[in-house]
């Protein structure tokens, strides 16, 4: 598989911070570490960036979460797929439109679990006694 994340100014690095939010490029572009496996379906990945705390209510320009970018019915978003697809064909990534439709339900369920812990953990907080 062809690294495209340099080409999109991701660089090779995760950022140097503590916490896994996002990190901005040399003109400023923020990047937020689970959107774009997110929206390109990759569990592969999304899973590992949650593992590490990667943080889910991070929004994109849209003001879309991670959650946000693969709950939208496949189809709505199929010409955005396009552009994406477009964008990085010279970098040698071909669109593989079966896969990312099959599986974005599979990152959705992922991203809502993680939320309810997040929900769960920070109730349990609120009833612990010290």
């Amino acid at each position: 598989m062809v690294n495209c994340l340099p080409a999109l100014g991701f660089g090779n690095e995760a950022p140097k911070s503590g916490k896994l939010g996002g990190w901005r490029d040399a003109i400023g572009f923020a990047y937020k570490p689970t959107l774009l496996p997110a929206f390109m379906a990759h569990a592969d990945i999304v899973e590992p960036l949650l593992s590490a705390g990667a943080d889910k209510s991070i929004r994109n320009a849209g003001g879309l979460t991670a959650l946000g970018v693969v709950t939208p019915p496949f189809e709505d978003l199929r010409n955005i797929y396009d552009l994406v697809g477009a964008a990085l064909a010279p970098y040698g990534l071909k669109m593989d439109y079966e896969r990312i439709e099959a599986r974005r339900p599979r990152i959705a369920e992922m991203l809502r679990w993680e939320l309810q812990l997040s929900v769960v953990s920070s109730q349990s907080s609120v009833f612990s006694f010290q």
